[in-house]
């Protein structure tokens, strides 16, 4: 376990320098696909974006999702993934703005941080907009938005990272009634009652030693949400615009729905999805492709 500077964060794992320290690595390569697992079709087309080897008849499949030709869709009902941060946030608020102002609740995330003297102290507000958490730095909800948990909660109930739900309310805290903070009242789509969703503090720690933390609401509006916070989630039906710029970013845009059935596209432009050749030639030089 290490640290890295900005540079080293944004180099892929095995050109690190932790990784080039001559470490015993092995391999190994997950065949099971989990989440497209009974559209193998479908898989099959993903494995090829992923590797930016897009076939003609692969086009035609993508062509045949644009929202154009399926008008019987309510777009109101699709999560849209996007590219860029103002785009997410603009339809955000647009879908927000649309609900009654009566009620408004915002959070604002306490974001701490060790400094050299070993004391946890607030983060700086320059630190507070980076987009690098699980949930948004500020939060602002209202009665009926759409919302997303994530956290795993309680997964023997279904409350886990990637669930959606809508905010029925706000209720005071169950763990402590005697604050006057309000919290939202979720009803989570197919699970069955509601749950007051309150602050989920993330730790990031080093051999142990804390080193930061981020205390928010554990939740996002889903009208739209970036494709780097859509990582590791599985969605419901989405409305994608391929206008992505970063290696990788069209491959994990796509392949964050379980069919192809679920994928609606504003456009399709196969120059966008690309990968990064230090990363195929990782994949190919330990026979992994």
């Amino acid at each position: 376990v290490t640290t890295f500077d900005d540079a080293e964060a944004r180099t892929p794992l095995f050109e690190s320098k932790l990784w080039k320290k001559g470490l015993a690595v092995q391999c190994v390569l997950l065949r099971e696909n989990f989440r497209q697992r009974g559209d193998e079709a479908f898989a099959a087309l993903l494995d090829r974006a992923r590797l930016a080897r897009l076939t003609e008849e692969d086009v035609d499949v993508l062509r045949s999702r644009l929202i154009e030709r399926h008008p019987h869709v309510d777009q109101n009902e699709l999560i849209k993934p996007r590219s860029y941060r103002k785009e997410v946030d603009a339809l955000n608020s647009a879908a927000l703005k649309r609900l009654s102002p009566v009620g408004e609740q915002h959070y604002s995330a306490v974001m701490l941080r060790c400094n050299e003297a070993g004391l946890m102290v607030k983060e700086s507000d320059e630190a507070r907009q980076k987009d690098q958490y699980a949930v948004d730095v500020e939060l602002t909800l209202r009665v009926g938005a759409r919302v997303m948990l994530r956290y795993n909660m309680d997964v023997a109930r279904g409350l886990f990272n990637g669930v959606r739900g809508t905010v029925l309310g706000f209720k005071r805290s169950l763990l402590y009634p005697q604050e006057t903070q309000l919290y939202p009242e979720v009803e989570f789509d197919g699970r069955g009652g509601t749950v007051i969703v309150e602050p989920y503090k993330w730790e990031f720690r080093e051999m142990g030693r804390l080193l930061a933390s981020f205390e928010q609401i554990p939740l996002i509006l889903c009208y739209a949400m970036t494709i780097h916070k859509a990582q590791g989630a599985t969605l419901p039906p989405v409305l994608l615009t391929m206008n992505c710029f970063g290696a990788g970013q069209a491959y994990v845009a796509l392949s964050r729905v379980r069919r192809l059935e679920d994928l609606f596209l504003t456009n399709v432009d196969t120059k966008c999805v690309k990968t990064d050749p230090a990363a195929v030639k990782f994949y190919t030089e330990n026979k992994l492709l």
